[in-house]
């Protein structure tokens, strides 16, 4: 019988013994998740206001190893740190560290300012990093309002509803003064309160909705801002998200109302009274916009 080699089986032996030795399957490590919250106030494919900040709300969780950075990019390219808040602070920069604070976990609202073009398709992606270099991400598209430049009527006046007949509304398409309960009227003066202690002191100074017309009063939510509004659709836009009232309080120089009035969305801001204490001319003097 042939008998095998000593020096062959020796090596056989410990060919058989390292490859029985050497069976782990290494395991890759675990890298941080991030997920994009349903709470935020903007979700993908929204439009959106140019210039204006809009918030999302994020959760993210360490893997094997701490978060250290994270990033938000626009369109591939890391945004500037001044249209960035990171949880309500500005931004420092952008990647920022992760403090040991938010190494393990972190739940954060994000404020971004959208891009001031108009008409425009962004895409945002918020990265974030690990201590082995890992990432998780996701991202996000917003659009930009392209919109119809606002027509402005200046110096429009809303008439004491308690003078004479015809007076006490205005028609917000026009800017012409109407009777208060007209086909044409969008808004009109509350009056006269006949109880009044003087007749210097009965008229209300308020405005409300003309139901005849089926128009709704409101008033803007924080953060509109009148001035600022230079297309049709921010009108809209804001009027979906503000309050609708039956009246207004005591109208004040500077009050900014909205209304939607026969198809048709209207801001409108108060920039004089005039009270008088003799007769019924007292008035409103209005800016409208459309």
């Amino acid at each position: 019988m042939k008998r095998l080699n000593p020096i062959v089986f020796f090596l056989m032996a410990s060919f058989g013994f390292f490859v029985s030795c050497d069976n782990t399957v290494p395991v890759d490590p675990n890298g941080p998740t991030l997920e994009f919250l349903s709470t935020s106030a903007v979700a993908d494919g929204d439009t959106v206001m140019p210039g204006t900040a809009i918030q999302i709300q994020i959760s993210a969780q360490a893997g094997d190893g701490p978060m250290t950075r994270i990033e938000v990019q626009e369109d591939g390219a890391a945004m500037e740190t001044s249209r960035l808040m990171f949880d309500g602070f500005a931004a420092g920069s952008n990647p920022s560290p992760l403090g040991s604070g938010d190494a393990t976990s972190l739940n954060w609202t994000i404020d971004i300012t959208t891009d001031t073009e108009r008409g425009v398709l962004h895409t945002y992606t918020v990265i974030v990093t690990d201590s082995a270099g890992l990432t998780d991400e996701f991202s996000f598209d917003l659009f930009t309002m392209a919109g119809i430049p606002v027509t402005s009527l200046n110096t429009v006046l809303l008439l004491n509803a308690g003078g004479p007949a015809g007076t006490g509304g205005v028609d917000l398409h026009t800017g012409t003064g109407t009777g208060s309960e007209d086909a044409e009227a969008d808004i009109k003066d509350k009056g006269l309160d006949l109880g009044a202690s003087s007749n210097a002191e009965n008229w209300y100074q308020q405005i409300m909705p003309v139901q005849a017309t089926g128009s709704d009063l409101r008033l803007p939510a924080a953060g509109f801002e009148f001035d600022n509004v230079t297309v049709s659709e921010e009108i809209a836009v804001a009027f979906d998200a503000a309050t609708s009232i039956n009246e207004s309080d005591k109208v004040a120089i500077g009050d900014v109302f909205l209304v939607l009035s026969q198809g048709t969305y209207f801001a409108i801001k108060v920039t004089n009274i005039t009270v008088t204490v003799d007769d019924n001319a007292d008035n409103y003097e209005l800016t409208v916009l459309r």
